[in-house]
């Protein structure tokens, strides 16, 4: 079986749970604190280890607590291996910092930290390894460009490339190196140009297609995923669940996706199996505290 390589962040995690939002100039107090390791590439290497690919996480991590807690996160993870998680001892581990009021609302505050100081050496040192047929899966949660770095020399050396475009930007100089393009429907309207979500967005995949001949996936909550190749256009329906917290579905999806394109199975096949990793992700609280794991999602995907 190929491998699949995601280059991008690995965050920790802070969660302040509060009646309403901090404004300026005032102290308030958080009900709770939860604490998770978390950033969208760890959260999609973490999906397709589980979804039973050999997978490896490459990125950087400070110098620090809560670097060597996702440090010994992923040593518990069957599949993981982070032998090209890098350090950078100058820098904080990149985190997040997440108030949730009553309403379930959220307002974020991402520091960047050591993922920005990621290099194009740290990229080398790890796409060097990469066969012919391995998966390797970019997002945006680094410098842009180092994500076209690694999405071309992962060309280069014959694997099949999934860039999921998030957070969303129009900017379409990410798709050279691109044989596979995740969206959701907001993502997919900002790289069109659109100034808001059409209210039937089904036909994004295939105006992406078109416009900058990209195989695309548009997952849409609900209603499952839409996929727009060169050679079909097809609509995957979603797995209906009780649903407890939609955070991380979507790179659940991305995760045990890419382990199906690695095993060399068709896009419906893959597109099947991520949407019931993305089920089993909304039926936990959290991006990674799903317990399901391969055999697991075989059973959802029925």
């Amino acid at each position: 079986m190929s491998a699949v390589y995601v280059v991008g962040s690995a965050n920790f995690d802070r969660f302040l749970y509060v009646d309403r939002f901090v404004v300026a100039g005032e102290t308030i107090s958080s009900t709770q604190l939860e604490e998770a390791c978390g950033g969208k590439g760890l959260n999609q290497a973490v999906a397709a280890a589980r979804a039973g690919a050999p997978t490896w996480m490459v990125g950087n991590l400070g110098g620090d607590g809560a670097g060597d807690t996702i440090r010994a996160a992923i040593a518990q993870e069957e599949n993981l291996h982070q032998d090209y998680l890098f350090t950078d001892a100058e820098r904080p581990t990149g985190q997040t910092m997440i108030q949730i009021n009553a309403e379930g609302d959220n307002a974020i505050v991402l520091i960047a930290g050591s993922h920005a100081t990621i290099t194009a050496d740290y990229i080398d040192k790890t796409l060097q390894n990469v066969a012919a047929g391995d998966v390797v899966v970019c997002q945006r949660e680094i410098p842009d460009e180092m994500t076209k770095h690694a999405l071309k020399q992962a060309k280069a050396k014959g694997a099949f490339t999934i860039l999921n475009l998030a957070p969303a930007t129009a900017d379409r100089s990410l798709l050279p190196d691109v044989d596979l393009l995740i969206v959701n429907e907001t993502e997919a309207a900002t790289l069109l140009g659109l100034e808001q979500t059409p209210a039937d967005p089904q036909d994004l995949p295939a105006r992406i297609l078109d416009q900058t001949g990209t195989d695309t996936i548009l997952t849409y909550g609900d209603k499952g995923a839409f996929v727009a190749t060169s050679t079909e256009q097809f609509h995957v329906p979603a797995i209906k669940c009780d649903v407890v917290d939609t955070t991380g579905a979507g790179d659940a999806f991305v995760g045990a996706t890419a382990a199906l394109i690695a095993e060399k199975k068709d896009l419906t096949t893959a597109t099947l199996f991520g949407i019931a990793a993305a089920t089993a992700a909304c039926g936990s609280k959290g991006a990674q505290s799903y317990p399901q794991r391969r055999p697991d999602f075989q059973k959802i995907a029925k």
